[in-house]
């Protein structure tokens, strides 16, 4: 009788996956989100203030001089409003927080950058139409 060898399996003809669970690379996921953020800060917070902006004038010229003198739905309106910069404010952090993890990780600098922009931008722009709607709302009474 003969004997013969059988040939040993390849290294990876036994994996199914190019890699094993340990050996995974991973991939962040931090910059699309952070992008995602920036922009719910950005759009959120304009919103919030632009409609501030427009109505209150007209409100107390309505109403009178003082926000107090409104009545209470529209004064909870502004409350609101302005409670909701809040809201933006985490949203604009954690996007900076996830876009400095994605430069950290090597993963879309360019959206990364664009992110942060847009997150630190976001409160200052939010304050420019705050005082854009009031002018625009005081004009048009």
């Amino acid at each position: 009788m003969t004997s013969t060898s059988i040939p040993a399996p390849s290294p990876t003809s036994s994996r199914t996956a190019p890699y094993s669970p340990e050996e995974r690379p991973r991939r962040h996921r931090a910059v699309p989100w952070a992008l995602g953020l920036a922009l719910l800060a950005l759009i959120g917070s304009l919103v919030a203030m632009t409609g501030v902006g427009l109505t209150i004038s007209p409100m107390e010229a309505e109403h009178g001089r003082l926000l107090a003198d409104t009545p209470a739905w529209y004064q909870w309106a502004v409350l609101g409003a302005f409670g909701s910069l809040l809201l933006w404010t985490v949203s604009g952090i954690v996007s900076i927080v996830l876009a400095v993890i994605g430069l950290g990780a090597g993963q879309g600098k360019v959206q990364a950058i664009i992110a942060i922009v847009l997150a630190v931008t976001a409160p200052v722009l939010a304050l420019g139409a705050l005082i854009g709607a009031l002018l625009a709302g005081t004009a048009l009474i």
